[in-house]
């Protein structure tokens, strides 16, 4: 229920205003949001890398309705690398396609993507592509895959509360893309995602031991050759989680992750910073907290 209404409450363009007039507003905002401005993500990311956490920064501003609308949004993202390689802090970057006009034109989204992922590669900074609503996630993979022909600083978010996850953490696996793992927040039909917590919290451990395996639990698929990865030290997963999920209806999927963008040390940070446009028609992505890193709200 909160889920929902904090979903709705996102593509609201008059809360948006609220929020950011507000004092009261922006305190309570700001668990999740670093802020307005560069600088003030710079803080924020700052904070977090003296806590001993890594950042993704995201930009808050989903399904853009123009090309030159497209073309601002990569101009704020090659500004956040530039910004993150000149003061030498511990961060990447995460892109959401539809931001970079995937709604308009699938080559529009690639060439700008195209753009961000050249100059990550140019200063050694890893771009992740976020994984928005399930919608998009065929295309998402599609573009990524194209990228990672040209780009190797190039990863991918994946949701474990999809049931296609499992073919398409295969897929990247196989292809050698980096994957974030999270658990998904948007507001799905249960024909293609988990309505039930409990049942994604114990996808999200079944896949990450598919990966990361505990020590006598067998070892991890990978391609050969690969070493093995490292399981995440700070990983805490209650064994009560790893018990099965329900069993799903006919035609779910499930999936297992590939190494890459740390699943846990990469907080991201969105910054309500976007070119102006109608209330978006997606929600906004922000994280929860270190781990748990896909919370949508306003």
């Amino acid at each position: 229920m909160l889920k929902a209404t904090l979903l709705k409450a996102a593509g609201s363009a008059f809360l948006q205003r609220q929020v950011t007039a507000n004092p009261i507003a922006r305190r309570v905002a700001g668990r999740f949001i670093a802020g307005n401005t560069l600088d003030e993500a710079e803080h924020a990311i700052r904070a977090l890398n003296a806590g001993g956490m890594s950042v993704a920064l995201d930009f808050l501003g989903e399904n853009t309705e123009s090309e030159a609308q497209a073309r601002e949004s990569t101009s704020s993202y090659l500004a956040a690398i530039d910004r993150i390689q000149d003061r030498g802090m511990d961060a990447n970057i995460s892109v959401k396609l539809t931001a970079l006009g995937l709604d308009i034109r699938r080559e529009l989204a690639l060439e700008e993507a195209s753009k961000v992922a050249a100059r990550g590669k140019e200063v050694g900074a890893m771009v992740g592509v976020d994984m928005e609503a399930a919608v998009y996630a065929g295309r998402t993979l599609d573009i990524v895959e194209t990228l990672k022909r040209d780009y190797d600083n190039v990863g991918v978010c994946v949701q474990s509360y999809l049931y296609r996850s499992r073919d398409d953490l295969d897929r990247l696996n196989r292809l050698g893309i980096p994957v974030r793992l999270v658990k998904g927040a948007y507001q799905e039909p249960p024909e293609v995602a988990y309505p039930e917590k409990a049942s994604v919290d114990q996808a999200y451990a079944r896949m990450l031991d598919a990966r990361h395996p505990r020590p006598g639990h067998g070892p991890p698929h990978q391609d050969p050759g690969r070493p093995p990865p490292p399981r995440p030290r700070d990983l805490r997963v209650p064994d009560a989680l790893r018990r099965p999920p329900r069993p799903p209806a006919a035609g779910r999927r499930r999936g297992l992750p590939p190494p890459g963008l740390p699943p846990l040390r990469h907080p991201v940070v969105p910054v309500l910073h976007a070119p102006p446009r109608r209330a978006p028609r997606q929600p906004l992505l922000l994280p929860l907290q270190p781990g748990e890193n896909q919370l949508r709200t306003g």
